[in-house]
C-alpha cells in the first residue's frame, strides 16, 4: 500500500512540475474557460459508489444522485442522496474492532446544501447538512467469543463546510449520532455509534489528482464496565483521489487511532452526466470541479467495547454477598 502512495506521488510531482505557469493559481481567465459558467457545468447527475471497509464503517456499494434544485452562474442549492447495501467484513477481521459486520443491509445518506462560487471561479464556499441510517447485522467475534448473529439500527445528523481557494480545499464536519447511540449486538457485545468531528485540507496537485490530509476527534460507545466511553481521542488520515476520467473517481485512503489501529480503504465513485465538462476538452478550474461533487462524509461510525464478560459480572455481585456464601462459590477459603 506504502509503495502504491509513494508512486502515485512521484508521477504527480514530475507531472506537476511540467505544468505551465500561467495556471497555477487556478483561475478561469488563466486557463480560459470563462465562457463556462456554474449554470454550464452542474446538471443532474447519478451513479454509483463503493468502498472497503473502514475505521468503524463497513463494505459497501450503491447508488446516489445529486439534484440541483436552484443554479444561477454563481450559486447552487442541491440535495443529494445515497443508499448503500453494506457487504459483510474481511474474514477475522472487524470492522468496529471484536465483533465482525455479516452485511445485507442497507444504509442511507440526504445532504440539503448551497454553494457560492465567485465570478473568476477562484473561489467556492459551501454548506451541508443532513441525515444518515444504518441498520447493523452481525455476525462471529474476532475475539474467539462464541455469539449469536445480532442486529441493531443506528442513526446520525451530520453538517458540513467547504472552502476551495485556488487549488486549495478545506473541509470541517460535524457527525452527530442522536437517539439510543449504543445498542446490544449478542449476549458479549454492544455497538456505539461514535461521534466525529474533523477537518481536512487537500490540494489539487494538477486537474485529475489530489491529495487530502486531515484530523478528527471522535467520541462514544458507552462502556458498563468501565462507567463511561471506551472512545474518546484523535485520530488521523490522508488520501489521494485520481478521477480517471470526468465520471469516475478512484481514492485510496488510510486511517490511524487509538481505537481502531492503522486502516486502509480504497473507494470509487462513478456518476452518469452527459453535460459535465470533459476533463480532456474543457479544463475547469479546481473551484468549479468542487461544485459537482458529492459531498463527504456520508456513514454512521460505529465502534464495539470491551465485553463485560458473565464470569466478571458474577464475581461483582458474589463480592457483594455474605462471607458464608463466598466461600461456598470457592471464591474465599
Amino acid at each position: 500500500m506504502f509503495n502504491l502512495l509513494r508512486l502515485i506521488f512521484i508521477v504527480a510531482a514530475i507531472q506537476v512540475s511540467a505544468m505551465p505557469l500561467k495556471a497555477e493559481d487556478g483561475r478561469a481567465e488563466d486557463i480560459g474557460i470563462m465562457s463556462i459558467s456554474l449554470r454550464d457545468a452542474v446538471k443532474p447527475n447519478f451513479g454509483i459508489q463503493g468502498s472497503t471497509q473502514g475505521a468503524g464503517t463497513p463494505n459497501f456499494s450503491g447508488v446516489g444522485a445529486l439534484i440541483p434544485l436552484s443554479v444561477s452562474n454563481t450559486s447552487l442549492w442541491f440535495v443529494d442522496i445515497m443508499a448503500n447495501y453494506d457487504f459483510a467484513d474481511r474474514d477475522h477481521y472487524s470492522s468496529i474492532v471484536d465483533t465482525t459486520i455479516k452485511g445485507g443491509t442497507i444504509s442511507t445518506s440526504t445532504r440539503i446544501g448551497y454553494r457560492w462560487i465567485n465570478k473568476e471561479q477562484s473561489t467556492l464556499l459551501g454548506i451541508n447538512a443532513g441525515y444518515d441510517s444504518r441498520p447493523t447485522a452481525s455476525g462471529y467475534a474476532d475475539s474467539g467469543v462464541k455469539v449469536d448473529d445480532g442486529y441493531a439500527f443506528f442513526q446520525q445528523v451530520a453538517v458540513n463546510a467547504h472552502a476551495t481557494l485556488g487549488k486549495l480545499g478545506v473541509d470541517a464536519y460535524g457527525l452527530i449520532p442522536f437517539g439510543e447511540t449504543t445498542k446490544e449486538l449478542n449476549w458479549n457485545y454492544n455497538a456505539g455509534a461514535l461521534s466525529t468531528f474533523g477537518g481536512d485540507i487537500s490540494y489539487e496537485l494538477m486537474p485529475n489528482l489530489s491529495i487530502t490530509a486531515g484530523s478528527y476527534y471522535q467520541n462514544g460507545d458507552y462502556n458498563k464496565c468501565l462507567g463511561g466511553n471506551e472512545v474518546d481521542g484523535f485520530g488521523f488520515s490522508s488520501a489521494v483521489n485520481y478521477e480517471l476520467s470526468d465520471s469516475l473517481n478512484l481514492g485510496l485512503g488510510i486511517t490511524h487511532d487509538e481505537a481502531f489501529d492503522t486502516r486502509y480503504l480504497a473507494k470509487f465513485t462513478y456518476r452518469f452526466s452527459n453535460n459535465q465538462i470533459k476533463l480532456s476538452q474543457k479544463p475547469a478550474t479546481t473551484a468549479l470541479r468542487s461544485a459537482m461533487r458529492t459531498p463527504a462524509h456520508r456513514l454512521v461510525r460505529l465502534h464495539d467495547p470491551t465485553a463485560c464478560a458473565p464470569n466478571i459480572r458474577r464475581l461483582r455481585r458474589l463480592l457483594r454477598t455474605s462471607p458464608n456464601r463466598r466461600r461456598r462459590s470457592g471464591l474465599i477459603r
